[in-house]
């Protein structure tokens, strides 16, 4: 049976809630995707990732706060960069990289940058608003 692996935000969590089958947690409420891949998480999800598996990725919140320069990532090709990261474990491990693109007071532009990666990766990106999800390219 295949997983999934949520990682990010734990709001994250919400968009398997429904799931009939294993989710793997590895979201935390304070990593970025920075921090994330700096501190080897991502590697770790290589190595129990495998085919037919979904990898939601849900990050923003805390690449924005630059007061924190150990998880900031500026909107555009830094934080994008990571973002890619994800999207090549998945692909390198013949699983599915689903973008989830929260809607952050302030933070349009990290959440632009993730749907300008999606669309130029050919990503699945889903959008959290209001606790509801709609597509990316929805309003």
């Amino acid at each position: 049976m295949s997983r999934i692996f949520v990682t990010g935000c734990t709001d994250a969590l919400q968009a398997a809630a429904g799931y009939n089958g294993v989710i793997v947690d590895c979201t935390s409420a304070d990593w970025s995707a920075k921090r994330f891949v700096n501190q080897g998480r991502l590697a770790k999800v290589y190595d129990q990732l495998t085919a037919g598996d979904m990898l939601l990725v849900q990050y923003g919140a805390n690449d924005m706060d630059a007061k924190d320069m150990t998880g900031y990532s500026q909107p555009g090709d830094e934080f994008e960069g990571y973002l890619e990261r994800f999207v090549n474990v998945a692909h390198n491990k013949r699983a599915t990289p689903v973008f989830l693109a929260p809607a952050l007071p302030g933070g349009e532009a990290w959440q632009e940058s993730c749907r300008s990666l999606a669309w130029r990766l050919k990503v699945e990106c889903v959008r959290f608003q209001g606790g509801k999800e709609a597509d990316c390219d929805e309003g």
